[in-house]
């Protein structure tokens, strides 16, 4: 199925281990086995986009952001970058270490 490989990737799988707000009895079956959507390697994912995000905050991938220019002004560097960065390396982490996520920060 399409939809199960794309909830695999590092931002969909938020929604596995976020507080639920509501649900629905569909949703309730999927979100009670979030281990069912992990890849062998699950963390291979994550490095990788978060490898890309560090690329891009140090300027080796992709046109600068001209909408974080203040950021940059403000700090030195695009401080949006350097948080997906960090946050992205510690749920690789906590994936890895015990099988889910609990850093549910907003992207």
């Amino acid at each position: 199925m399409k939809w199960a490989g794309l909830a695999a990737n590092p931002s969909a799988l938020h929604f596995l281990f976020a507080p639920l707000e509501f649900t629905t009895k569909t949703w309730d079956h999927f979100s009670a086995r979030p281990e069912v959507f992990l890849a062998k390697g699950p963390v291979k994912p994550f490095l990788g986009f978060a490898d890309d995000q560090m690329r891009r905050w140090l300027g080796q991938k992709g046109q600068k952001n001209i909408h974080r220019a203040e950021l940059e002004d403000k700090h030195g560097y695009d401080t949006k970058y350097a948080m997906h960065v960090i946050r992205l390396y510690g749920e690789a982490k906590e994936l890895k270490e015990h099988g889910r996520i609990t850093q549910t920060g907003t992207s």
